[in-house]
């Protein structure tokens, strides 16, 4: 009777291991693992889902999310390292710190002390350094080998988004309270000038080619183009209502960015710095990037009203596929594996 009873219990147990539900992020691990093997493996986009506390993982050949990582911060911005392995994970309210978790087990494998709540992150080209915009005025410079924080660099009130130049040089952020994008030079970590800009900055991008940087003003509903010969602003583009996220093209010919106060994005011939068109895509669209999925240009963009990622053919403006992923999506962070 105790055979029968063992062999029963048993069978349950491994009904239960082998079962979706119960395996949980395990499972989700092994289908990446099989995809990163997988000739169809295109990349994974990073999506953090703020108060929620948890990032998402969406395969970019099947436009499937295939990971929950449970998070301790509410997180706005993210980063992944150039190797995809880890997520740093900026803490927006309740911690200091900057977290730092594999990608491969979900798990958390550093807290950064920093000093004050983050907002974005983005981590230099060439792999080395985490750039993470901290409240109420400064950027903190991470080693990504040592996952140590080696500088605290001053900047100007309220910094928000960060993005480097192609080479790594420069990174430039936007100090969304006082009107103006700093920029560092990364091999002394030191602010060698400050742009005036447009009312409220947030997000910005730099060009394939490092001569151009595209940012947004939120309260002016424009963008500022700046020389970065010089470091002057050159264009002001009209854009829309609350206009908030921005991407560039890998080619470098078009950025979209987004009227978070309405329902389009625009789309901006980034050569001439001409406005092409308006484009309806939903009520609240926020965070974007546009990425190069097997030889295709695809535009991925946050739509806060309906919880969804919309992934669109820019030759068109269709939407190719409507992403049901919960309530806050936030910044993206792509992993694009190279050959």
């Amino acid at each position: 009777m105790k055979k029968i009873y063992y062999c029963v219990v048993g069978l349950a147990a491994l009904f239960l291991l082998q079962s979706p539900g119960f395996a949980g992020i395990s499972i989700a691990k092994e289908k990446i693992d099989k995809n990163k093997n997988d000739e169809k493996f295109l990349g994974i986009l990073y999506v953090p889902m703020g108060p929620a506390k948890k990032v998402i993982a969406l395969d970019l050949a099947s436009n499937r999310i295939i990971q929950t990582i449970p998070v301790k911060p509410e997180t706005h911005g993210l980063a992944v390292t150039k190797d995809g392995k880890e997520l740093y994970v900026p803490s927006m309210k309740g911690f200091k710190t900057i977290f730092v978790y594999k990608t491969s087990t979900g798990k958390e494998v550093a807290a950064i002390d920093v000093g004050g709540p983050q907002h974005h992150v983005a981590i230099s080209p060439d792999g080395k350094y985490a750039y993470l915009s901290v409240m109420p005025s400064s950027v903190s410079v991470i080693d990504i080998t040592t996952r140590k924080q080696i500088a605290s660099v001053k900047v100007g009130a309220g910094p928000d988004s960060v993005a480097f130049s192609p080479d790594s040089k420069y990174a430039y952020i936007t100090n969304s309270e006082d009107d103006t994008v700093s920029v560092i030079k990364t091999s002394t970590h030191q602010t060698v000038a400050t742009i005036e800009v447009g009312e409220l900055p947030d997000h910005i991008v730099v060009s394939p080619d490092g001569r151009k940087v595209f940012l947004t003003n939120n309260f002016s509903e424009n963008i500022s183009v700046i020389d970065t010969a010089t470091n002057k602003v050159i264009d002001t583009i009209p854009a829309g209502r609350g206009t908030h996220g921005i991407a560039i093209s890998p080619d470098g010919k078009f950025v979209v960015a987004t009227n978070r106060g309405g329902s389009t994005y625009v789309v901006i011939d980034a050569l001439n710095n001409k406005r092409l068109r308006v484009v309806e895509i939903g009520q609240e669209p926020e965070h974007v990037s546009i990425l190069d999925v097997a030889g295709k240009t695809k535009i991925y963009v946050n739509v806060l009203s309906t919880h969804q990622i919309l992934v669109v053919d820019p030759e068109t403006d269709k939407v190719i596929k409507r992403l049901n992923v919960g309530v806050d999506p936030h910044a993206h962070a792509p992993y694009i594996p190279r050959e």
